[in-house]
């Protein structure tokens, strides 16, 4: 799931930065893990392809212009959104994973 939300950033960063106000498709996680079949893939590798994804980003996001971070897009269910508040998106949806598995860990999932 966080490499394929990683590649959907990804993407929207690209839209973000070559259209003016583009319109987003929703993303469908659940048809994603049916497809994907999730709960029958190497976690090793489903890692390792989130490292690179990541880097990815990181690399594209500091080479951004200061004007860049202010591109927006429209959303399907939040409206407009900038570069910028799709990165705190980003990193909240980290922290929620990473929240979950320490539940997950300590036995309070």
């Amino acid at each position: 799931h966080l490499r394929d939300t990683e590649e959907s950033f990804m993407g929207r960063f690209h839209t973000i930065l070559a259209m003016d106000e583009p319109k987003l498709f929703p993303i469908d996680p659940d048809r994603w893990a049916d497809e994907r079949q999730y709960l029958r893939a190497d976690a090793e590798h489903a890692l390792r392809a989130f490292r690179r994804r990541r880097e990815e980003s990181l690399g594209l996001l500091r080479g951004l212009a200061a004007e860049a971070w202010n591109r927006g897009a429209i959303h399907p269910v939040k409206g407009r959104m900038t570069v910028r508040e799709f990165v705190t998106l980003m990193a909240w949806h980290d922290d929620n994973h990473l929240d979950q598995l320490k539940r997950a860990l300590e036995g309070r999932a």
